[in-house]
């Protein structure tokens, strides 16, 4: 069995993936129930916005934006949206692989071996991930809107709670 085989399971998402889906792009989304901080629940959508355009521009990898786009899809309860199934499979896919911070503690014999096994995933993936990041970008594109509308009517961000995604 070679180091690529043992996330094989998780590959069922692409096979019942619609590439036919579209998505609204003009209208300011509602939060779900249960979301109290709207101001917080709009920034985590921004930045949704912000690192599916990085994604796509380049300027971070398949790995470091599922890792992202799970974790804000959780604080947005948008978890169960098609459009982050592949990064929720990703994130699950890459347990127990060397990414990210934790490599300063494998030794360099050991990350060279477990690096093949990423390079495969992350190739695997890259165009699964670039479509649903091509949705997300226009599905969250109204977040830019309601940042600047926060601003203008001096709205306060929210409370300093997570800093995933705030270098745009």
């Amino acid at each position: 069995m070679s180091s690529f085989e043992w996330f094989k399971p998780l590959l069922r998402w692409k096979s019942r993936r619609d590439s036919s889906q579209t998505v609204d792009t003009g209208t300011f989304l509602q939060a779900p129930p249960g979301i109290r901080n709207i101001a917080h629940w709009e920034e985590n959508c921004r930045k949704i916005h912000a690192r599916a355009k990085d994604l796509i521009e380049g300027k971070i990898g398949v790995i470091e934006a599922a890792r992202s786009l799970h974790l804000l899809s959780i604080w947005t309860s948008a978890q169960k949206d098609e459009d982050f199934l592949v990064f929720h499979e990703i994130d699950f896919g890459i347990i127990g692989l060397p990414v990210g911070s934790e490599r300063q503690y494998w030794a360099k014999h050991a990350l060279e071996q477990q690096d093949v096994t990423i390079h495969a995933l992350e190739e695997y993936w890259i165009s699964a991930a670039l479509i649903s990041a091509h949705r997300l970008v226009k599905k969250y594109r109204w977040a830019l809107a309601a940042r600047q509308r926060r601003r203008m009517l001096g709205t306060p961000r929210k409370s300093k709670r997570s800093n995933i995604g705030d270098s745009s």
